[in-house]
């Protein structure tokens, strides 16, 4: 089970992504779905995706989502307040949608992928684990 932070998706999508991290985050996206691994994805990371990407390229990533590996969460009050107070502890090194991202992973144990080194740090300061793409191939 994973749950995969934005930029990830957006070393996918973007046009001016590094070929490297574009490459790691193709292949780790399809050993996803050939594995059938869960992937966890939230409202945060559709807003991210949103306001990064154009048009053409966010439908796409909505289709991605909607195929039968991906699984949409739901924060709740008690989420967000953790994600409050993982912001605060955090500051400023993360916003408030990566912490969400963190707690949302840490609630269904699943390993939070991304490529922001403070992220990963903090994740597992925080009893998440985490790692880049590229050391889960």
């Amino acid at each position: 089970m994973y749950y995969i932070d934005t930029c990830v998706y957006m070393d996918l999508w973007r046009k001016d992504a590094d070929p490297k991290r574009q490459d790691a985050a193709k292949q780790f996206i399809e050993k996803c779905i050939d594995d059938q691994s869960t992937i966890y994805y939230s409202g945060f990371v559709l807003k991210e995706l949103w306001y990064n990407l154009e048009h053409a390229d966010f439908a796409n990533a909505r289709a991605l989502f909607n195929t039968i590996n991906f699984e949409k969460l739901i924060a709740t009050k008690q989420d967000r307040t953790k994600g409050m107070i993982l912001r605060w502890d955090a500051s400023p090194d993360l916003s408030f949608f990566d912490c969400m991202h963190i707690v949302l992973s840490r609630n269904t144990k699943s390993m939070l992928v991304t490529q922001d080194k403070p992220l990963i740090r903090h994740a597992k300061w925080n009893n998440c684990r985490a790692s880049k793409p590229e050391g889960l191939l």
